[in-house]
């Protein structure tokens, strides 16, 4: 799968060097198709690269979001049946780059089985546990169709001063312990398996979104939820819904 490459070379370089920009459209190409059936409107994003199979924007607010028709493959089709093993798909696929998993949401109950997995990887460095230096967050979207799999994608790189949301978060555990500041260090969310290459630390949970808004893995996750929300594929839009209530009662906690 060469989704993840194009993402990190396009957040590596200048959004200026980028080809295929403003191409002209075909409704007939698969990535057009699956634009339609995933309800995505890009009105008001830069639409800067374009094949038929793949769809590239810039929105407003820096983030790149991907579109992708790929064909079904049984090996990779064969994780959407388990949450672990949707796990693993997504550890190794990640760790050539020097990333880590931060979040796999796996819905196959739905009429349209897909999955949410959320990544975070260093920029520009073999290292991933180096300080001081910028991370990459991805939201990657697989979405299993009868004939292929549909592959939406939200990237980032994390803006200056790095660091934000950890000491955000860092003051708020502080306060839950009465004032004990509290380790926070690098793990595996699902597996101590895994902690050795890990880039996850506490601070990414989805618990914290609300305390750093505009921190581009909360920004990422909030466009990734109003864009499966408006999906024309059965079941996604309800299975969506269906997540709000408890998403909103943890923030409302926090």
């Amino acid at each position: 799968m060469r989704f993840l490459l194009a993402l990190g070379l396009m957040l590596a370089c200048p959004l200026a060097s980028l080809a295929a920009a403003n191409a002209a459209t075909d409704p007939s190409t698969p990535v057009r198709r699956l634009q339609a059936l995933m309800g995505l409107d890009a009105t008001g994003w830069t639409l800067t690269q374009e094949t038929p199979t793949a769809l590239a924007w810039a929105t407003p607010d820096h983030l790149i979001v991907q579109l992708g028709a790929s064909d079904r493959d049984l090996v990779r089709d064969a994780y959407f049946t388990e949450q672990v093993a949707a796990q693993d798909h997504y550890r190794s696929w990640i760790a050539k780059h020097h990333g880590g998993l931060v979040e796999m949401q796996l819905h196959n109950e739905s009429a349209t089985p897909y999955d949410i997995a959320t990544i975070k990887y260093k920029v520009g460095d073999a290292d991933p546990h180096t300080a001081g230096i910028a991370n990459i967050y991805m939201i990657h979207t697989s979405v299993l169709l009868p004939k292929n799999v549909g592959l939406l994608a939200i990237a980032a790189r994390e803006s200056e001063p790095v660091g934000t949301r950890e000491a955000a978060v860092a003051g708020a555990l502080a306060k839950e312990g009465r004032g004990q500041p509290q380790p926070m260090g690098l793990h595996d969310p699902y597996d101590a398996r895994f902690d050795a290459t890990a880039t996850y630390l506490d601070s990414d949970a989805r618990r914290w979104d609300s305390l750093a808004p505009t921190h581009v893995l909360s920004r990422e996750r909030a466009l990734m939820t109003q864009l499966l929300a408006k999906s024309k594929l059965p079941g996604i839009s309800l299975s969506v819904a269906a997540d709000l209530p408890a998403a909103n009662a943890i923030a409302a906690a926090h």
